[in-house]
Parts: structure tokens; sequence; C-alpha cells
């Protein structure tokens, strides 16, 4: 099945540029066949094409994603020295069902720049090619100092994963947490001390992901993949 993403289809009942070269030009499609298309924001509506040169669409059936709601889980992590591997890494969390991705600067980062409209255009492709409805929010690089002290909302699993020795951690599977959770990554050399401890003072919960120590990307999957197949069942 072919997915096509068109945010604002009720408004415009038409494909927008990109994706109507891809469906006219690329794949082909003619008038009167039957797509199927997603807003990005929980729902997935089949469209007859009307017109073959601006892709212009009739709504035949409009469908709510019940699985939208389970697009909570919000990784805050260090973008990775690698771009390749920051760029796998969202792909992956998407075809995950991750609902909102923030990137931080840490003590240790070792990239403290992010090219967000190429992260956007990876979450479109991957939001796709996974059948997902829900586009997830991909947040601009912010001090992890303010993305800790923010004000997150009430009824939200606050945690944050790190190697450090020092302080209670606990096991990720042994924690019941909310539909609403944020999670915390950090870059390849770890959070610092005073980071960890700015963490929780902010009643930010300490977890372990295993014995192993894992690089930035993995421990970021190793949590969406948890709370895929887990938390959310």
């Amino acid at each position: 099945m072919q997915l096509f993403y068109a945010p604002e289809l009720e408004l415009s009942a038409q494909l927008p540029v990109d994706e109507a070269k891809h469906c006219l030009k690329i794949l082909r499609h003619q008038v009167g066949d039957i797509i199927r298309v997603t807003d990005g924001k929980g729902s997935f509506y089949d469209c007859e094409i009307l017109n073959s040169k601006d892709a212009s669409l009739k709504i035949i059936r409009k469908e709510n994603d019940p699985n939208a709601s389970r697009h909570s889980l919000h990784i805050a992590v260090a973008p990775t020295k690698s771009g390749e591997r920051t760029d796998w890494m969202i792909e992956k969390l998407i075809e995950f069902g991750i609902g909102e991705i923030t990137f931080i600067d840490c003590d240790h980062s070792e990239r403290t720049k992010i090219n967000l409209e190429r992260c956007e255009r990876i979450a479109i492709s991957a939001m796709k090619q996974s059948l997902k409805s829900v586009l997830p929010k991909i947040n601009p690089l912010i001090t992890f100092k303010k993305f800790i002290e923010m004000n997150h909302g009430p009824n939200c699993s606050k945690i944050i994963a790190h190697c450090d020795e020092s302080g209670i951690k606990n096991e990720i599977a042994s924690l019941n947490l909310l539909p609403k959770t944020i999670c915390c990554i950090g870059p390849e050399g770890d959070f610092s001390k005073p980071e960890i401890i700015l963490a929780r003072e902010n009643q930010f919960i300490e977890v372990a992901l295993g014995s192993s120590r894992l690089r930035t990307e993995t421990a970021a999957l190793a949590v969406g993949a948890y709370y895929y197949f887990y938390q959310t069942k």
C-alpha cells in the first residue's frame, strides 16, 4: 500500500506539489484512481483523483486511526556526531510510532547543529513508509538545562537514561510509565554529573537500559522499542 501525505487535505482536497509529482509522474496514478492519504494528525483518507495536472482529490472516506493516541513518547536526545546516524535514528523512532523528538545540547555533545528541514523530510518519508497516521513533532536544538526545567505538564512520566554509577537507577521495565512519557538520552560521552543532578532535582527518574553500553541512537531505539512493544499494549 502506498500512503501519501497532505497536511491540509480537508481544506484544499489536493496533494502538495511534491506528493502530487510522486503520485502522478513516478507512480503514474491516473484520474479515477483511489489513493490512501494521511493528514499526519491521526486520520487516513481514501480519495479519488479528479485531476491529473494538480492532483485535486475527492475525499470518499475518512478513518480516524485508533492507534494515533499511542504516539505519546517524547524522546529528548543529543544529536550524534555522525549526521547519518541521526537520520537513521529519526527514521527508526518514527517506525516505532514516536510522538515527539527534541534535540538537546549537552555538556558532552559532539554535534551542536541540526538541519531541521532535513529531519522533517526524513520524518515524512518514514511516516509514509511505515503507514503511520501521525507525523511526529521535531523540535529545534535547545540546551539540556532549558529542556529539563520546562513545564512538561501534568500526568507525564519523566525519565533519564544514563551510565553513571552514582545514584539509584531503575530498570525501565520495572516502571509503570504513564501514556505520556518523556525520556532523555545523552551524547556518546553520556550526561555529565551536574546534568544528572539537575534532572534528579527536576523529578526525572533515573533508568538503566541493561548492562551494555549503548550508542546514543541505540539507546533511543531501545526506549522506542520498549514503549512500542510493551508500554502501549
